[in-house]
């Protein structure tokens, strides 16, 4: 199954992909999403083929500050989109609603992106807060895998390939 863009994403260079605002409270942590670039939140909507999913689908850890829309499916590709690695940890797209943070066992913590699914997200900001305790510690790791992770995505889904396969009769005469 082919997850690549089949169109050139325009990027250019220099441009955010990504901007977040994280803040941690007594209530837990707000998440802030200043702007997903669009081809993100296209490349979503083509995987989804039209099919959408509440935001908390998968778990109730998200508390909407005004109204949130409904989220992309991506049901099609979830044994393909599980837990990714990114430099200094992992990420997943898969989990909406569930912790923003989990940390794991050698410093490998996972961060959820599934708020990218947001529909709409590219429109304009989004907010939310997620229960949960997050120290001082897990928020210099959740930024920096955070982080990580937005570069891995791009470079992983969104980056334009472009490969050029050839066989060459020779090649072909040597098998028969």
């Amino acid at each position: 199954m082919n997850l690549e863009m089949t169109e050139t994403v325009n990027v250019t260079k220099g441009e955010d992909i990504v901007k977040l605002r994280l803040r941690r409270s007594s209530r837990g942590l707000t998440v802030s999403i200043l702007k997903v670039h669009k081809c993100i939140e296209e490349m979503f909507r083509e995987w989804s083929n039209g099919e959408t999913v509440p935001y908390n689908s998968h778990g109730r850890k998200w508390i909407p500050s005004g109204k949130l829309p409904g989220c992309y499916s991506i049901q099609a590709f979830q044994d393909i989109l599980g837990v990714q690695p990114c430099k200094g940890g992992r990420y997943r797209l898969d989990s909406l609603g569930t912790d923003i943070y989990v940390p794991g066992i050698g410093g490998e913590a996972t961060v959820n992106m599934s708020f990218l699914r947001f529909i709409g997200a590219s429109d304009g900001p989004l907010e939310f807060y997620v229960k949960g305790v997050y120290s001082k510690e897990a928020m210099d790791t959740l930024k920096r895998v955070m982080h990580s992770a937005i570069l891995q995505l791009y470079i992983d889904l969104l980056k334009p390939i472009d490969v050029v396969i050839t066989m060459s009769s020779s090649e072909t005469s040597k098998e028969l």
